[in-house]
């Protein structure tokens, strides 16, 4: 399923709070309003790294990691604008995954104990996929999380 996206190149990569990340993939679709009342470009795919750690690692120049400052992350981010996403590869332990993109690989790490989420894929169908750091994933209604149901990857 995560796959379904990859032809389509990321757009929009940027660092949110702290260390979250966020890229789109897609048409854009109707403007989101976040909490504090921004409105936000969103993509058909929706791609949100979360409560995790994570290394971006290319063969050429550098790369970023969860701690580095914004100024290296935002660099690095540019490096993916216009990539695909070429395989997804997820731990059954932990959840951790690497996401390659042509030829950057974008690798998350849990560094929370328990049921939190690591990343979370928006679906053009509503639907959100989520990988949690005990190793279970959900897939659920994007806007609620009434019916999600964690399941062992």
């Amino acid at each position: 399923m995560v796959l379904a996206i990859g032809d389509l190149p990321v757009w929009g990569a940027k660092q949110g709070h702290g260390s979250f990340l966020t890229m789109e993939f897609g048409d854009k679709i109707e403007p989101t309003r976040t909490l504090d009342d921004r409105l936000v470009e969103r993509g058909e795919w929706h791609l949100w790294i979360y409560m995790c750690g994570w290394t971006i690692e290319g063969p050429a120049e550098p790369g970023a990691n969860s701690e580095s400052s914004r100024e290296a992350i935002g660099a690095t981010l540019e490096r993916l604008e216009g990539t695909s996403l070429t395989d997804v590869e997820v731990e059954h332990c932990d959840a951790g995954t690497s996401f390659l993109f042509d030829e950057v690989c974008l690798h998350t790490h849990t560094i929370y104990p328990g049921d939190h989420e690591l990343w979370m894929l928006y679906r053009p169908d509503g639907f959100v996929l989520s990988a949690y750091g005990s190793g279970h994933y959900s897939l659920g209604p994007g806007d609620s999380t009434e019916g999600h149901v964690l399941i062992p990857l």
